[in-house]
């Protein structure tokens, strides 16, 4: 399976683009193998509309009254205990983090990590 589409968005050619296409076939499981299809996936961009900048208040009330002390970690293994306990020079750095992924419209690869584990 070609994964192209995954680094296409981040390419500066592909920034100013205002559609993006890529294709993801389905996994290849005997139940589905007789409804195999591709699905294709628009992802819309519109350069004309900004997104405002994240402040303090907005993740740290995200974090203060959202954050699911019940849910597991995700791949990074930071659970939701260790992200309410976070001090505010944290919080700040968070900040500075999510603000840059804006501006620079790049999200680094690491964020784009995820795994998923099948309860049978």
């Amino acid at each position: 399976m070609s994964q192209s589409w995954r680094n296409s968005a981040t390419s500066p050619a592909r920034r100013n683009s205002l559609q993006k296409e890529a294709t993801v076939p389905c996994s290849d499981t005997q139940d589905n193998a007789s409804h195999r299809s591709d699905f294709t996936v628009l992802i819309s961009v519109s350069p004309d509309k900004k997104i405002k900048e994240i402040k303090f208040d907005d993740v740290f009330n995200e974090i203060k009254y959202k954050t699911n002390l019940r849910k597991g970690p995700g791949f990074d293994l930071i659970s939701g205990i260790i992200v309410k306990q976070l001090p505010a020079i944290a919080i700040k750095k968070l900040v500075f983090l999510y603000n840059a992924v804006i501006k620079l419209q790049y999200v680094p690869l690491q964020w784009k990590k995820a795994e998923i584990i099948v309860i049978a």
